[in-house]
């Protein structure tokens, strides 16, 4: 046993692992075969079927999964799709994207019956943010103010109480000053309308 090197331990999330490469993902396999369509959705491994809803509210009670994106462009066909499925895949109910690229202010459902709010420019095709939710938590958007095309804020019913999520697409350091002053100018109203 002495022979046996001891190896460091590092944290992966909240759980300790060891030092080397990381395993890969068991849903690994499965991905490819939603990808085909020959696994219903109800066969991911670790989805229990417990809802994080009851009625048309989110419980904030129970563990959800919310993430962001910098999705780069979901102006292709089927990338939506694409995301969609990934999102799935990892079980996540809320994500904000960044940089979707589509013009216009709105919100629709999708094939899958996911809801997505989007906030872009109404001219040009880029920058642009969005909020995509899953479907068994779609029922709990109350409002949204599509502030901009670097700010979305979206209010969603919940119990305890109403959640606002504020999804931004900052400008880059080599932006100009002007539009860095604009974007937080309005950050700044959007975080004011926000009730604490």
């Amino acid at each position: 046993m002495e022979n046996k090197k001891k190896q460091r331990k590092y944290w992966l999330g909240r759980r300790p692992g060891q030092q080397g490469p990381r395993p890969t993902s068991g849903l690994q396999d499965v991905v490819e075969k939603l990808v085909t369509g020959s696994t219903p959705e109800d066969e991911i491994p670790g989805s229990n079927g417990a809802s994080d809803v009851t009625g048309n509210s989110i419980q904030l009670r129970k563990q959800i999964r919310m993430g962001t994106w910098n999705v780069r462009s979901l102006i292709e066909t089927g990338k939506l799709k694409l995301l969609s499925m990934e999102l799935e895949r990892n079980q996540v109910k809320l994500c904000g994207l960044s940089e979707i690229w589509w013009k216009g202010k709105g919100h629709f459902q999708t094939e899958d019956g996911h809801t997505v709010v989007y906030s872009g420019h109404d001219d040009t095709s880029r920058q642009g943010v969005a909020l995509w939710m899953a479907k068994d938590i779609a029922g709990s958007l109350v409002s949204y103010d599509p502030v901009s095309p670097r700010i979305l804020v979206v209010k969603l019913k919940a119990a305890p109480r109403d959640i606002t999520v504020i999804q931004v697409y900052a400008p880059t350091a080599a932006a100009e000053e002007d539009e860095h002053e604009k974007f937080y100018d309005q950050l700044e109203a959007a975080l004011s309308k926000t009730s604490k």
